[in-house]
């Protein structure tokens, strides 16, 4: 009995055969699973953005980042200068020292704040700053007269 193949047989085998079809059927499935990949990179990105936001939020009230620096010695002094006319103008002008030797010493201890689900570490720090400048005598026996010892203004230390 010579039986013809059914249409589901004809189309059974011409789909095992198919390299169209499997190469479509491949795409299809990468182009469905892209979406789970990008819903996870969503949502990787959204919790980047609120630990960001949770660091900024707790610095912001602890105190954002801070440079130390050393103490900057503000001399005012008179300056006299003269023009092509004979004309003598007097003027402030301002000498600013650093030290020559600065050594600063401190401990640093970190310190853990929690913000949602999220760590924030914070630092704090006791420092010992020492500065020596030796310029300060030569500068008084350079300029005895011109230098306005009651308008040094005094900075903190940064």
């Amino acid at each position: 009995m010579d039986s013809k193949p059914s249409f589901f047989e004809k189309l059974n085998a011409w789909a095992r055969r198919s390299i169209t079809l499997k190469l479509i059927s491949i795409g299809i499935l990468i182009l469905l699973l892209l979406i789970p990949s990008s819903m996870i990179q969503s949502l990787i990105y959204e919790r980047e953005n609120i630990r960001d936001e949770a660091i900024n939020e707790v610095s912001s009230k602890w105190g954002n980042s801070q440079t130390i620096g050393g103490p900057v010695l503000t001399i005012p002094y008179v300056f006299r200068e003269t023009d092509d006319k004979g004309k003598t103008y007097i003027s402030t002008r301002y000498a600013h020292f650093l030290p020559d030797d600065l050594n600063i010493n401190g401990t640093l201890t970190p310190e853990k704040r929690y913000r949602g689900i999220y760590v924030v570490v914070l630092y704090n720090s006791v420092l010992q700053v020492k500065a020596r400048s030796v310029f300060l005598i030569s500068i008084r026996l350079i300029f005895p007269k011109a230098i306005l010892f009651l308008k040094m203004p005094l900075y903190p230390l940064a």
